[in-house]
């Protein structure tokens, strides 16, 4: 009989230690999904659990949960689509939507097991899938399948926020001379979104203001500064100020010749200058001309210094010619050049001038076939010349006869 006990607890304990050889190695999985990955304050999101097809879960037990300070579930709005596990939904559970369910089979059908919505009040937080319970339907005794089934499912999902409100923030103020920055920052969750430089605003110049006087014989300087930083931005010579002297001396005499020489005190820095006294130059009242100027060559002419007494020479300049109005020598024709000339009424002496061939077809765009330094008499105007000078003929005829008549 003992014998037969130990068989049995052996056999038992064998049995027991196989039992993890015929453990269900389930490929079940449960996806966590929503309609939108960025959401703004108020907008309505659906959320979705689905399991994969054949997962042949005879049990299941999950939480979807969220903040609730940023998420707000929609009532009335959680829907099962697969129905296999007759599932029981709490929309209002502690920390977010509870999921129950279990069925006498298994369920083969993939799809949503449960959707439902939230109302977004805080965007960016996470919403997290927590299985709590999956056993295998296909077993008798609904073997625990907990942990596989988490590890093949996808768990989590953050809605972003969508960065509906935001503001500008300055991180660097800008300066003269360097460039600021600007965040963009979200009101809702205070995310940095974008940035941008501001331009650096440029020197402001003021007043001028003497920076180094200027002296009797130095230059000085003034200088323009920015009214924002102090910097020097602009620069400009102040000329020297020269001298001033009010009393001068002479001490040394000019001649018609040579420079004298003045000394005199600076009233500003009270230095004795000296200066040069321009010399006189001779005084000559009666000039006697030496040779007369012609219109090409200088004459000359003398006479004595009133002051220095000494003979003084002076030159006179040429004259130039001074011509009169040109006179035509020869007309020019279609085929032979003329000429003119005019004589200087001085010294008697001629210049001549060629006048060009007259040219007898227009050019392009213009009229006419006179040579244009050439005036041109028109036949209308020679005949009236000569009507004319026939009239003034025939008075004068007349006159003569009448004259001779009273005489007689």
């Amino acid at each position: 009989m003992k014998k037969i006990v130990s068989i049995l607890t052996v056999f038992a304990l064998v049995c027991l230690c196989a039992v993890p050889a015929f453990a269900v190695n389930t490929t079940a999985a449960l996806t966590l999904s929503a309609d939108k990955t960025t959401a703004n304050a108020g907008d309505i999101i659906t959320v979705t659990v689905s399991v994969s097809e054949n997962s042949n879960l005879g049990a299941l037990e999950f939480n979807v949960e969220f903040d609730r300070t940023a998420y707000t579930p929609v009532a009335n709005s959680a829907t099962t689509p697969v129905g296999a596990l007759n599932p029981t939904v709490n929309l209002d559970y502690a920390t977010g939507v509870r999921y129950t369910g279990a069925t006498a089979g298994a369920i083969t059908e993939g799809g949503a097991l449960l959707t439902f919505q939230l109302q977004v009040v805080k965007p960016g937080s996470a919403l997290s899938l927590n299985i709590g319970l999956a056993s295998d339907g296909t077993t008798l005794d609904g073997e625990d399948v907990t942990d596989q089934v988490v590890a093949n499912s996808t768990k989590s999902v953050t809605i972003a926020c969508g960065h509906a409100t935001q503001l500008s923030e300055i991180t660097k103020y800008p300066t003269c001379t360097e460039a600021g920055n600007e965040n963009i920052i979200c009101t809702v969750c205070g995310k940095v979104v974008g940035s941008h430089t501001i331009a650096a605003t440029g020197h402001t110049a003021g007043d001028w203001e003497v920076k180094t006087p200027a002296t009797c014989t130095e230059a000085g300087e003034e200088i323009q500064k920015c009214t924002v930083c102090d910097a020097e931005v602009n620069s400009r010579e102040i000329a020297a100020l020269g001298h001033d002297v009010s009393e001068w001396t002479v001490t040394d005499e000019p001649t018609c010749t040579e420079e004298g020489v003045q000394t005199g005190v600076c009233a500003r820095c009270g230095e004795t200058v000296t200066e040069p006294v321009a010399a006189l130059g001779h005084d000559v009242a009666e000039w006697e001309v030496t040779k007369g100027a012609t219109c090409t060559e200088a004459g000359s002419r003398t006479g004595v210094c009133a002051r220095c007494e000494e003979p003084v020479t002076e030159e006179i300049p040429a004259l130039g010619h001074d011509f009169g109005e040109w006179v035509v020598v020869k007309e020019a024709t279609e085929t032979e050049e003329g000429s003119r000339e005019r004589v200087c009424s001085v010294c008697g002496e001629k210049e001549t001038e060629v006048i060009p061939v007259l040219t007898t077809e227009a050019e392009e765009g213009t009229t006419g076939t006179a040579n244009p330094k050439i005036p041109q008499t028109s036949g209308a105007v020679a005949g009236g010349i000569a009507a004319a000078a026939m009239l003034a003929m025939a008075a004068g005829v007349a006159a003569v006869t009448l004259k001779k008549k009273r005489e007689g």
